[in-house]
């Protein structure tokens, strides 16, 4: 339960941060969330990582049908990728991967500071 909570928390506040901030904020959240709610480094990792990257692959996916594909055609060009799906795809695992690294370093920060350690 405390996973799924860190991920409902990571994916709104990072949703809304996004619309605020700079794109790098996406790890400053879930950072944040897994000091003040820690859970252990495979669901901070997984909890941030599924927040942020559904939450990329959604806003990236919208981007691509609002342009028609123009955009993201543009720049698999770019990166001699095969289609824009994959570009999609892409940036939500980067993103994703991103923020579960974050997730993994605010437990790591809060157990290092702690006197009990959390296992």
């Amino acid at each position: 339960m405390q996973g799924f909570l860190n991920f409902l928390l990571v994916l709104i506040l990072a949703g809304v941060s996004q619309l605020l901030a700079p794109w790098w904020v996406i790890a400053l959240v879930p950072f944040l969330v897994h000091i003040w709610r820690p859970s252990g480094y495979l669901a901070a990792f997984l909890s941030s990582f599924l927040a942020v990257a559904l939450l990329w692959l959604l806003y990236s996916g919208y981007q691509h049908i609002e342009s028609g594909g123009a955009i993201s055609e543009r720049i698999t060009q770019v990166f001699r990728l095969p289609n824009a799906t994959l570009l999609v795809v892409l940036t939500g695992l980067i993103g994703g991967l991103m923020a579960g690294l974050a997730g993994m370093a605010g437990y790591s920060i809060k157990n290092l500071f702690q006197r009990e350690r959390i296992v």
